[in-house]
C-alpha cells in the first residue's frame, strides 16, 4: 500500500519533504535530498527527533549558487545519518551539472550539460547547455576553483572541479572538502 504523500517507482520512493516518519519505514538504501532539508533533519534528530537512516549514503542536492559543501556541514550530515555524504549540483531546471564520487577528488562535471572556462584569478565561468527558461551564459561564478582534465582515482575520465572555494562577502575564502583535488 503506498501513502498518499509519495510516488513509488520499482524500488523508488519519492516523499514530500515533511514525510520523514513514513519514510523512516522503508528502510532506503540512499537519501536523497536539498541540501536545506538534509540539514532540517539533521537538526531535528539533534533535538531528539527520529529521522529517516540510510544504509549507504545521502545525496546532497545543490546549485551552482554556493560553491561545494563545507567540511563542516558535511560534519553535521556525517553525524545525524553516519554515511557517506556525496554532492550533486543541479541546474535551476532540475539537470544534473555536476557530481560527487566515491574518491571524493572534486566534482565531475557533467559536459553534456554544462561548460566550465578557467577564469583569471581561479573565477569559473558557467554556461548551461539545458536550462532555456533560465539560461546561465558565461556566467562568472560566486566561487573559484581548479578545473582539472585527468582522470580521477574512481577512473571516471572527464572535466573535474577542485579546490573550489566559496566567497564571503569579505572577499574571504573557505576551502570545501567535496572540492579537493589530489589528483
Amino acid at each position: 500500500m503506498v501513502a498518499a504523500n509519495f510516488q513509488e517507482t520499482a524500488s523508488v520512493c519519492v516523499f514530500d519533504r515533511d514525510s520523514v516518519t513514513e519514510m523512516s519505514k522503508f528502510g532506503p538504501d540512499l537519501i536523497a535530498a536539498p541540501l536545506a532539508v538534509l540539514l532540517r533533519w539533521a537538526e531535528a534528530e539533534s533535538d531528539g527527533l527520529k529521522i529517516p537512516a540510510a544504509h549507504r549514503a545521502v545525496v546532497a542536492f545543490t546549485g551552482v549558487e554556493g560553491g561545494a559543501i563545507a567540511e563542516s556541514t558535511r560534519d553535521v550530515l556525517w553525524q545525524a545519518f553516519e554515511v557517506p555524504v556525496f554532492e550533486q549540483w543541479l541546474g535551476s531546471d532540475g539537470c544534473v551539472l555536476g557530481w560527487e564520487c566515491e574518491a571524493h577528488e572534486g566534482l565531475h562535471v557533467a559536459e553534456q550539460n554544462l561548460i566550465v572556462e578557467q577564469g583569471s584569478k581561479r573565477r569559473l565561468i558557467l554556461t548551461s547547455l539545458t536550462d532555456c527558461r533560465r539560461p546561465m551564459l558565461r556566467v562568472v561564478a560566486g566561487f573559484t576553483g581548479r578545473l582539472v582534465d585527468e582522470p580521477c582515482a574512481c577512473g571516471q575520465p572527464g572535466a573535474r572541479l577542485c579546490d573550489i572555494s566559496s566567497l564571503t562577502a569579505q572577499g574571504l575564502s573557505t576551502t570545501a572538502a567535496a572540492g579537493q583535488c589530489y589528483g
